[in-house]
């Protein structure tokens, strides 16, 4: 099976230049995934673009060239995030049928959480470049072979046409953006069961597939009732600069003030790995101009105090939320 693929972690130390490019292009694509969900990829511009990220247009122009190539970076982005969700959720479960639906609901909960990325993700893709199309095609792969594990099990005479992996994952692919499209989702997760069920059916049967199918929509209902008991102050999407392929060390980062507030650089640097105090100093900044973390100023010869902002508290909830 083919593996999703995901950024290798990089050895080489960045320098002041390139820590300020990698923060310049966060910001572009983050607000370059609002605009586009509101106004499609023909309707984004590179001012709308600079101007929501605070940045000039010649950084934009340096960074990305045009409008087309910074969407496929923001394909490519907003695209392997779902993706590696559903794969680490599936390998968590240790029968296949339990795995279809955690990678599912994994799936959903995500698509519900971040509109944005819901939308670039399942319907502006589809009108994006050529590049585009095609790395969302070469994502979809791995969870073919994910879907297809299921024949492994099965007898000669029991097994699916050797398209079914494929038209499964196209099939659920489809429904979303036509549940989307047609202003009938989200909620995402409403269509557990019936998800689960349409991937069930043709490798294990009708009947097997109704039991899943009846197990999803338990599920989507308990999430529901979770949901609706939250209050709407504690319902906080994460950051697009948290969840993007690079993002561990940042993600990590706020977890880590979370478990020890008032930590100082050197600490919460020693906490999450990073083995340059200057890295991890860039890393807070970046998280202070996010609003997700605060700092007290300890004056001179004394270390800054790390805590979360009252937006960084709700973020670390969405990002502990199963």
């Amino acid at each position: 099976m083919p593996a999703i693929t995901r950024d290798a972690p990089r050895h080489k130390r960045l320098g002041p230049r390139e820590q300020t490019i990698e923060i310049q292009r966060a910001r572009m694509l983050e607000a370059m995934t609002e605009i586009v969900a509101d106004r499609g990829l023909y309707g984004t511009t590179i001012g709308a673009v600079t101007a929501r990220a605070r940045v000039s247009r010649v950084t934009f122009t340096e960074i990305f060239g045009s409008i087309e190539d910074a969407f496929v970076e923001l394909v490519k982005q907003v695209t392997s995030w779902p993706a590696n969700q559903v794969l680490d959720a599936f390998e968590r479960e240790s029968s296949w049928r339990a795995s279809v639906l955690a990678g599912l609901e994994a799936l959903l909960v995500l698509l519900d959480s971040e509109p944005a990325l819901a939308r670039v993700c399942l319907v502006d893709a589809l009108a994006g470049p050529p590049a585009a199309l095609k790395h969302r095609a070469q994502l979809l792969q791995p969870l073919v072979g994910l879907v297809d594990r299921a024949r492994d099990g099965l007898p000669g005479d029991a097994q699916p046409l050797p398209i079914t992996g494929e038209a499964t994952v196209v099939a659920v692919a489809g429904i979303l953006h036509a549940r989307l499209v047609a202003l009938q989702a989200p909620p995402f997760v409403d269509l557990l069961g019936e998800l689960a069920a349409l991937v069930v059916a043709p490798y294990l049967g009708v009947k097997q597939a109704e039991e899943v199918g009846r197990k999803g929509e338990e599920r989507s209902k308990a999430i529901a009732r979770e949901r609706s008991a939250q209050p709407p102050h504690l319902r906080a999407p994460v950051p697009t600069q948290l969840h993007h392929a690079r993002a561990r060390k940042a993600r990590a980062c706020v977890l880590y003030v979370a478990e020890n507030p008032g930590a100082s650089n050197r600490k919460i640097a020693t906490g999450i790995g990073i083995k340059h105090v200057g890295q991890a100093s860039t890393l807070l900044a970046r998280l202070e101009r996010l609003e997700v973390l605060t700092k007290q100023t300890g004056g001179a010869g004394r270390s800054n105090a790390w805590t979360l902002s009252p937006h960084g508290e709700q973020v670390v909830r969405s990002l502990k939320r199963p």
